[in-house]
């Protein structure tokens, strides 16, 4: 893996991140019930940074015109995962 270039760059990223307070906060249901335009959600099945189901639950109820898409198998680092089966998905529609 040592020499694939997106490997290397998600090594560096994860061997010098620092992360930096505030964290972002959780839109609430409310602020997702105003927007207008038309929201694709990508969700990562295995991911541990959120709750896939909860995240599943509240995009279909709260967003007008949102897309909820659930990867079942993919990690938080889905776009390097499934980069041919996201592309696919958005290609249809």
């Amino acid at each position: 893996m040592k020499d694939e270039p997106v490997a290397a760059v998600i090594d560096a990223g994860m061997e010098s991140y620092t992360p930096h307070l505030p964290q972002p906060s959780r839109i609430g249901e409310d602020a997702l019930r105003r927007l207008e335009m038309p929201v694709l959600a990508i969700l990562a099945g295995r991911s541990v940074m959120h709750d896939v189901d909860a995240s599943r639950e509240v995009a279909e109820r709260a967003l007008r015109t949102g897309t909820v898409k659930v990867y079942p198998e993919a990690s938080h680092a889905i776009n390097g995962e499934h980069p041919a089966g996201i592309a696919a998905f958005l290609n249809g529609l």
